[in-house]
């Protein structure tokens, strides 16, 4: 589970930048809540994307198809907006099936 656990693929500095996210979304919501300002954090699984060529070891073409697809995650950011106002995601751990 992205951020909520360290995993051997992802070190100390991206974990607590996960971590610090979470934190800042929290922040944004409790100040801004008035205005009408809504923060959600997504915490997304693996997705199939070029970064993936920089791991200290590339996942292979099958772990790949396995993977969520960069549109996935933005469905879910659009899930998220256009909620009705009086409702509020804080936090989406998105993971592939």
């Amino acid at each position: 589970m992205p951020a909520k656990r360290r995993r051997p693929k992802a070190g100390p500095g991206y974990v607590i930048s996960k971590f610090g996210m979470a934190g800042l979304t929290s922040a944004i919501n409790a100040e801004e809540r008035g205005r009408g300002v809504r923060a959600c954090a997504i915490f997304p699984g693996d997705i199939d994307t070029p970064i993936l060529a920089k791991r200290p070891v590339v996942p292979d073409a099958t772990a790949r198809a396995k993977m969520m697809q960069p549109e996935d995650i933005a469905e879910c950011a659009l899930l998220a907006i256009n909620l009705p106002s009086r409702v509020i995601i804080e936090e989406m751990i998105v993971r592939p099936r």
